[in-house]
Order: C-alpha cells, then sequence, then structure tokens
C-alpha cells in the first residue's frame, strides 16, 4: 500500500509483512513508522488519512488508528471474513467506510463497532469504493464481476448502475475533481467515463 499525506507532505508506505515507513517529499530516505507487530505481522493492504481521524491503517482483517504511543485497533473485530481492499471517510460525518472481500461495512467512532452495509447485493467481492464529496450518503462501489453499485441513502440500500461500461470487471472508481458528478471507472479492459 502506498499513500500520499498532502499535511504532512509525505507518503506512506506499507507492505506485505506489515511494516509501515514514511518519506517526506524531496528525501531519499524511508523512516519506519511501525513494526510488523503493531499490525500483528499481517500485509497492509490500505492507508489513509483524515483531518479528523488521522491515520488510518487496514491490515489483515482489523483497522488500526494511530496514537501518540503506537496503533490501537478500531472497534470490536467483525470484519472476519472481510479483507480490505478500500477504506474512505464518510464526507460530513468523519466515520469511515471500507469495503473488501466480504462485504462493506459502515464503522461508527461514536459507538466504536463495525456494521455491514450491502442491502440488495449479491456478490461480496467489493474492489473500490468512491463517495461524493458534498453528498454523505451517496457513494459507488465497485463489485468484481458484478460493475458499479450505487446508494443514495448511506449504503442502506444500493442500486447497479453499469450503463456504458465494456466490462463489469471494474478494478478502480474515481470521481473528477472538478465535476464530481462525472465517474472515472477502470475496468480491466478499458476505461469508462459517466
Amino acid at each position: 500500500a502506498l499513500e500520499y499525506i498532502a499535511i504532512e507532505d509525505c507518503f506512506y508506505a506499507g507492505s506485505v509483512g506489515g511494516l509501515l515507513s514514511k518519506k517526506v517529499r524531496g528525501s531519499a530516505e524511508w523512516i519506519s513508522v511501525a513494526t510488523p507487530e503493531a499490525f500483528e505481522n499481517t500485509q497492509i493492504r490500505n492507508i489513509f488519512y483524515s483531518d479528523c481521524n488521522g491515520l488510518i491503517v487496514a491490515s489483515g482483517f482489523r483497522f488500526y488508528k494511530q496514537r501518540k504511543n503506537g496503533f490501537e485497533a478500531l472497534g470490536v473485530l467483525v470484519l472476519e471474513q472481510t479483507e480490505c481492499t478500500s477504506i474512505r471517510e464518510i464526507p460530513g460525518n468523519h466515520n469511515l467506510i471500507t469495503a473488501g472481500y466480504g462485504g462493506c461495512y459502515h464503522y461508527s467512532f461514536l459507538l466504536n463497532r463495525w456494521e455491514l452495509r450491502l442491502k440488495g447485493i449479491q456478490n461480496l467481492d467489493v474492489q473500490a469504493v468512491c463517495f461524493h464529496p458534498t453528498s454523505r450518503f451517496e457513494a459507488l462501489i465497485a463489485l468484481d464481476g458484478a460493475g458499479i453499485f450505487r446508494t443514495t441513502d448511506g449504503g442502506n440500500s444500493w442500486v447497479q448502475c453499469n450503463r456504458g461500461l465494456s466490462s463489469y470487471k471494474v478494478v478502480s472508481l474515481s470521481r473528477d475533481p472538478f465535476d464530481p458528478d462525472v465517474v472515472f471507472a477502470a475496468c480491466t479492459d478499458s476505461l469508462a467515463v459517466s
């Protein structure tokens, strides 16, 4: 996993073995941030930074939040069958949503727990999550072999929206930063634009 954190002007990199390092832009050296033991020696799959919640690391089937003295697991482990492929903050309420092989989950910092958010979806292999920057209830997910699904109610219900896709094998989603209603979908054989 590799992520650029603008507020710190540095890159964070997570290894297959669970080592987390950072490199300040322009520097040649990587600095160790956490050893594999901090993440139970599992592969770091995703790194995310939010202004409200700080650095979040997805490793194996758990999520960790950086504290002053290291990393702390988030909530109870309900993601036993979900290996994270994507994690993002929900705009407006600072809670997290994650997706992976096994489902799409919402994490509430207030309740300190994860909840499954996949009503209406058969295939649980989620490849990517993409939020609308101004609507905290609207999101898109890409499912392995099933295309793109959209929610407008915070994940309580999902509707398939595959018009214009040449393949249902969607591996990544992104919104145009100047027009968030324009969505780019990277498929295994092409790039589609809404």
